[in-house]
């Protein structure tokens, strides 16, 4: 959350949009597979801030360049993410996009993939009533739970009317609507 941290106060400062070039993030392995390599950003990245560092610049001035990089790091994942999904739908068809997982978290992250995603015509997914992260999960698999001890009440007449408190959370999960 540093990192975005300083890229939003690099944001909010200069009002600087776009800022690198745009590279080829996905590649395609001998299997087929799609790669997002990232090499190429951690590179250009560290290589700027040791010329910052090595050219001298003070304290004021690093904390700018820290900013500057923290918001290409952003923007250089975003495009990289917003590559896969273009490959994908070239393979695919498919023209929508789900972003999950905790790297979502990341406002600003998951904004700048959003807004990247839509300008090619996607239709973009996002949490809106569970995290993105490990919560989600844990709610994912407590409706599962829940699922499958209906199943066994239903399957076993003699699980019927055991454990109140099971009956208790299994309908507690429910109206979560799931």
């Amino acid at each position: 959350m540093t990192l975005q941290y300083y890229a939003e106060r690099w944001s909010e400062e200069s009002g600087e949009g776009s800022l690198i070039e745009k590279s080829e993030w996905v590649s395609e392995e001998e299997n087929g597979a799609l790669e997002m390599t990232t090499e190429r950003l951690f590179k250009r990245i560290a290589d700027s801030m040791i010329d910052a560092i090595e050219s001298g610049e003070d304290k004021e001035q690093l904390m700018r360049t820290r900013e500057r990089l923290a918001w290409e790091f952003h923007q250089g994942l975003a495009d990289g993410v917003v590559q896969m999904c273009l490959a994908i739908r070239e393979r695919t068809g498919l023209d929508t996009a789900a972003l999950s997982g905790g790297v979502f978290q990341n406002r600003l992250l998951l904004r700048m993939c959003e807004d990247g995603l839509k300008a090619e015509g996607f239709e973009v997914l996002i949490h809106s009533m569970v995290p993105p992260n490990d919560g989600g999960i844990a709610l994912g698999q407590a409706a599962v739970a829940a699922r499958e001890l209906r199943r066994m009440k239903e399957k076993d007449p003699a699980m019927k009317g055991r454990g109140p408190e099971i009956e208790a959370k299994v309908g507690q999960v429910d109206d979560l609507h799931m």
